[in-house]
C-alpha cells in the first residue's frame, strides 16, 4: 500500500484488504505514507524478513488474524508509523525481534527479561503501537 509523493498521483487510504496468502516474498505487507488501511485474515508463508513494514508515517489496521512470530516494523518516519491490532483474540506482543529456533536450540524456553512479551485481549481493546525507526515487535496469538 503506497501512497506517491505528489497527491495528484492518487493515494490509497481507507481500503479493505482480506483473504489474501502471501508467501515467498521479502516483506508481506509493507505500508509506505498510506493511512487508515485495514487489513484482515492474510496467510503468510517463507517470508525473508517480516510479515508487516510501516515507512514513512503510515497507519495500518490489522484485523481478525492469527499471528504465527509475526514481525511487525517501523523505519523511515519522523513522528512514527501506527500498528493497531483488533479483533484477533489474545496476543502476545514481545519488543524487537525474536527468534524462536536459536531459543529453542539453547534450551531455554522460559525467555528472558528481554524476550518475554505481554499479553494482550484485541477482542476488548485495540493493540496499539507506534513504530520509530527501526522499532519492531513480534506478535504471537495465544492458543
Amino acid at each position: 500500500m503506497f501512497n506517491p509523493d505528489l497527491t495528484d498521483d492518487g493515494s490509497t487510504e481507507g481500503n479493505i484488504v482480506y483473504n489474501n496468502v502471501i508467501s515467498s516474498s521479502e516483506n508481506g505487507i509493507r505500508s509506505t505514507r498510506s493511512h487508515n488501511n485495514i487489513v484482515e485474515n492474510t496467510t503468510f508463508s517463507d517470508i525473508e524478513l517480516r510479515e508487516y513494514r510501516l515507512l514513512g508515517d503510515s497507519s495500518l489496521i490489522i484485523r481478525e488474524q492469527q499471528f504465527d512470530n509475526a514481525l511487525i516494523s517501523g523505519d523511515d518516519s519522523e513522528t512514527g508509523n501506527l500498528v493497531e491490532i483488533m479483533d484477533s483474540g489474545i496476543i502476545e506482543v514481545t519488543e524487537g525481534e525474536t527468534d524462536v529456533e536459536e531459543d529453542e536450540e539453547d534450551g531455554d524456553d522460559a525467555g528472558d527479561e528481554e524476550g518475554e512479551g505481554n499479553s494482550y485481549n484485541t477482542d476488548s481493546e485495540p493493540y496499539r503501537r507506534t513504530l520509530s525507526d527501526d522499532d519492531s515487535v513480534t506478535v504471537n496469538s495465544s492458543t
